[in-house]
């Protein structure tokens, strides 16, 4: 069980740290908002097409959606460990 544990811990965790990297790669200038009648503009002013606005906000939904839950089940998973660690010691 507890090997189950590790590998899910390690699946989770390289998810949220996989779509948070792709965000900051692919969206160094996020947030992506409208502007003029120009499209879209990142927050440096770069322009942006409605398709690349479109992928921000999924990207986006996805990492708020994704990364709460991550860290409950991670927690969930590792509670034991948790604690150990912070209870007080007598």
């Amino acid at each position: 069980m507890a090997r189950l544990r590790t590998a899910l811990t390690c699946v989770i965790l390289t998810y949220m740290f996989a779509l948070f990297g792709y965000g900051l790669a692919r969206y160094p200038d996020a947030p992506l908002h409208p502007c003029t009648d120009a499209g879209y503009c990142g927050k440096q002013g770069q322009l942006h097409t409605q398709r690349q606005y479109d992928q921000f906000r999924w990207w986006q939904s996805a990492f708020e959606w994704s990364w709460p839950i991550g860290m409950l089940a991670l927690y969930l998973l590792n509670q034991a460990k948790f604690q150990r660690r912070f209870a007080p010691s007598a």
